[in-house]
């Protein structure tokens, strides 16, 4: 018995290291945002998750043409071949860094300028995370592409216990100090920390030289549309957030954002799924076909829709308690959101299988018109909703915005098994 469930524990040990470590990722944002939110406060906090939506728009993008082409093709090469691979996501990386943080500091600063802010620390804080941040996250799914887990979460843990005890540790000795700019600095300190730490483990390297424009194509070719579509999801999940701060104030996108700090726990199984299934879906895919792949998927989709819907359901009964009892008493004039928005995620974690489907069927066009569909109807529906509805034509929205996807991605991947050979 004992020897079983070493045997199960050996072959599933991807799973469990990349749950351990969504768990501190994601463990880690939720109370980074508790302490930010108190600090802060609802205004405060409000500010800071709109500037925030600027590195995330861009580490987005980097995941979808860098991290995700390296997920997928990383995982299918040969331990031969892999090392050139590596070199040439590298250089990718490296150019794609440099140009995008260079991008973000000249247009803050031009911003800034424009509107006489004279505020160069936030625009220089700002670029410092979107450096730091990005080659942390590419270092840890570099990790798990070559299937070393337990080094991606000693990478992972460098940042994610680091940064809360930077706040605790300023909290308790100067809170008055904590400003946006302060938890930015903060934010690259532990991420940049985190990357050195990544040095020491680094699996072997190739330079790629010729073969570096065959493996670019490669990749952008999957990744292009995948770009696409992070753009499109960007402004799917967050143009509510971006029009509330514009329309009803700072203090309504911080409400959003506590709501989605609060539901960070469906992001363990949500993030985690995206360090082992490409690749245990390819290699689904290359032993057993588009059965097995399906099978799989299946599998993953009712389990994880089952737990996704229990959660839900424990904040859908009490928001106001748990707005109240994490973030104070200022957050919970808005509790409704909360309970409206758990199950929302329910639809997104189905999308989340389907795309992960379509991802590993090299069919990521299905993904991209998923969102040009959502997108397309927001752009005409969003401002009018939270002009007459306030923050509850915002919930519809978000709501609208995975079933409209949901209608796309699912005939997109049940053609693409149709389509897709058998095993030889």
């Amino acid at each position: 018995m004992l020897t079983r469930l070493w045997a199960l524990a050996r072959e599933y040990r991807d799973v469990n290291w990349s749950l351990m470590d969504q768990a501190l990722v994601s463990g880690s944002n939720f109370l980074t945002g508790v302490l930010i939110a108190r600090a802060l406060g609802l205004e405060g906090f409000g500010m800071f998750a709109l500037i925030w939506l600027i590195a995330v728009f861009i580490q987005n993008i980097q995941h979808a043409i860098i991290n995700t082409p390296l997920l997928t093709y990383g995982a299918q090469a040969n331990e031969e071949d892999r090392p050139t691979q590596l070199g040439a996501v590298m250089i990718r990386q490296l150019v794609f860094s440099g140009a995008s943080t260079l991008l973000t500091f000249v247009t803050m600063v031009a911003t800034m300028a424009m509107q006489e802010i004279p505020n160069i620390g936030m625009a220089a804080a700002l670029s410092a995370c979107i450096a730091t941040t990005q080659w942390q996250d590419f270092f840890r799914r570099l990790y798990f592409t070559v299937d070393k887990p337990f080094v991606a979460t000693l990478v992972d843990s460098v940042r994610y216990l680091g940064q809360p005890l930077f706040l605790l540790v300023l909290l308790a000795f100067s809170a008055e100090t904590l400003s946006v700019t302060t938890v930015l600095w903060i934010t690259a300190l532990t991420a940049g920390l985190s990357c050195l730490a990544a040095l020491f483990s680094l699996p072997k390297i190739q330079a790629p030289g010729a073969e570096f424009n065959a493996i670019n194509d490669l990749h952008w070719e999957f990744g292009k549309w995948m770009a696409g579509t992070a753009i499109l999801q960007w402004i799917a999940l967050n143009i509510f957030t971006l029009l509330s701060g514009a329309l009803l104030g700072p203090a309504y996108a911080g409400a959003l954002k506590a709501t989605q700090s609060l539901l960070g726990i469906l992001h363990i199984p949500f993030f985690a799924l995206d360090n082992f299934l490409p690749s245990r879906g390819s290699r689904a895919l290359q032993t057993d076909g588009s059965v097995g792949l399906d099978k799989m998927l299946t599998s993953y989709l009712l389990y994880g829709t089952g737990a996704v819907l229990g959660v839900a359901l424990i904040f859908f009964v009490a928001p106001a308690f748990w707005l109240g009892m994490v973030f104070g008493e200022d957050f919970t004039a808005h509790a409704d959101i909360l309970r409206w928005y758990g199950l929302i995620y329910v639809f997104y974690f189905i999308n989340l299988i389907y795309r992960f489907g379509l991802r590993i069927l090299g069919k990521t066009q299905a993904i991209f018109a998923g969102y040009v569909a959502a997108v397309g109807i927001l752009a005409v529906v969003a401002y009018p909703l939270l002009l007459n509805f306030g923050l509850a034509g915002a919930v519809f929205g978000l709501a609208a915005v995975p079933l409209i996807h949901l209608a796309v991605l699912y005939p997109g991947y049940r053609k693409a098994l149709m389509r897709k050979e058998p095993p030889a």
